[in-house]
């Protein structure tokens, strides 16, 4: 559907970057003071979970469940929006 899909509007007004501990990178955990980067490692776990639970949906394609910036993106989107 693209750009003709009625929530293309919503989607693409989402933020594209974040800097969460879900999207650090281990040097990034080595730069943080022990108690933000401890938090920080909870997301990155959270993450790790989220993206196991991918397996079992079924009307997911192999492609989008394997897609890194992609399952990184959604989490972030729904982890920062959820409250």
């Amino acid at each position: 559907m693209g750009m003709d899909s009625a929530w293309y509007t919503w989607l693409n007004s989402l933020p594209r970057y974040h800097s969460n501990g879900a999207s650090m990178t281990d040097f990034c955990f080595g730069c943080l003071p022990p108690y933000a980067a401890e938090v920080s490692l909870v997301e990155k776990r959270c993450l790790r979970q989220f993206v196991q639970s991918l397996s079992e949906i079924p009307f997911l394609s192999d492609r989008t469940k394997q897609n890194e910036v992609l399952t990184t993106w959604a989490f972030s989107i729904v982890h920062t929006r959820y409250f």
